[in-house]
Parts: structure tokens; C-alpha cells; sequence
């Protein structure tokens, strides 16, 4: 398993290079920093769903 963090464009980019390398048969997680301005009110409802059930709190 791997797993990558963006905060930027460029480390997406990054990010999804190395999950479609040669071991693109591994699973491969991609952490996408997004700022609560930049993503739609389903988006953060949805996040806070997902906090809930995973029992940490959301980050803000």
C-alpha cells in the first residue's frame, strides 16, 4: 500500500504518476488537501458524514 498527500496541483500530478506506475496493481491512497472555500456544500457535508463514521473529528 501506498499513499501521497496534495495540497497543490503539482503534487496531484505527482501523486497520480506514482499510482499509475510499474506497482499500479497496489492499492494507493491520495489524501487532497482542499480549502472549505474551494469545494461545493455537498462536498463538506458529505466530509463531515465521513469524519462521523470514521469517529475523528473534521479538521476545519
Amino acid at each position: 500500500m501506498r499513499k501521497a498527500k496534495a495540497g497543490q496541483t503539482k503534487e496531484l500530478i505527482e501523486a497520480i504518476e506514482i499510482a499509475n506506475s510499474d506497482k499500479k496493481n497496489w492499492l494507493c491512497f491520495i489524501e487532497v488537501i482542499v480549502h472549505r472555500e474551494d469545494c461545493c456544500k455537498e462536498l463538506l457535508q458529505f466530509g463531515s458524514r465521513v469524519a462521523a463514521a470514521g469517529g475523528r473529528p473534521l479538521k476545519t
